[in-house]
């Protein structure tokens, strides 16, 4: 099929799966931090980000949202950048757990979280982040995804203030991984080490972009769908 006729193909396909799910209400919004509470259940956008820069999207991709835990293999991708994979196979493994992403758990054998992708394994690969740089550790972080994403991106503090309040559970594993010597900061209440992590604000397309800058080829990107977009983002 040629690359015109391929590119309608996908368009079409993602516009029918959008106008078929769109008035799913199933399920219900987010709200282990009160803040995700307040996500309108209406917002809805596909976007499908292609190897060679092609980018398709249908319906709400414009609309910044919290990209959550999303962020996680970023930060560890972050944490090899700047330390090594000899150092960080040594507070993180990378095997899959079989918990809960929240679990209070570390892995019986190893004694340390089994992956980055469970909230204990996200927590210490951002301590040694931190830990790496205190003073620009934040800037760092943000720098990385914003390279990632193609444009700047911010830390939404009303989402981060809400999950300081009531991240309990994360700062027991906090402590876990404190009391096992995987981190090596204090953990106290107003550390951002532990959440500031999954708080950047990005739109769909962007964060798809960022998936494919991950692999470390960039390639010129052309957009289909309702937001056309330049051929290179800046």
């Amino acid at each position: 099929m040629p690359a015109t006729g391929q590119a309608s193909a996908i368009q079409e396909l993602l516009n029918t799966l959008h106008q078929r799910l769109a008035c799913c209400r199933d399920g219900a919004v987010a709200d282990y931090i009160p803040e995700l509470a307040k996500a309108d259940p209406d917002d809805f956008g596909i976007v499908v980000a292609m190897a060679d820069g092609r980018i398709y999207t249908a319906g709400d991709t414009d609309k910044p949202f919290t990209i959550q835990s999303i962020s996680k293999p970023f930060m560890y991708g972050l944490a090899l950048r700047l330390l090594s994979p000899s150092y960080m196979e040594r507070k993180v493994g990378v095997e899959p757990s079989g918990d809960a992403f929240n679990a209070i758990s570390l892995d019986p054998h190893t004694g340390i979280p089994r992956n980055p992708m469970i909230n204990a394994g996200a927590i210490a690969t951002a301590a040694q982040v931190w830990r790496h740089d205190p003073g620009r550790a934040e800037a760092l972080t943000l720098e990385f995804f914003s390279s990632l994403a193609g444009r700047p991106l911010a830390v939404n503090d009303s989402i981060y203030e809400s999950e300081r309040a009531s991240g309990h559970r994360n700062r027991a594993i906090s402590h876990l991984l404190r009391e096992r010597r995987l981190v090596e900061l204090r953990v106290r209440e107003r550390d951002r080490t532990g959440v500031h992590r999954f708080r950047g604000d990005a739109g769909h397309h962007r964060h798809h972009r960022a998936g494919i800058n991950a692999t470390g080829e960039e390639r010129p990107q052309r957009h289909f769908g309702d937001h056309p977009q330049p051929d290179r983002l800046p």
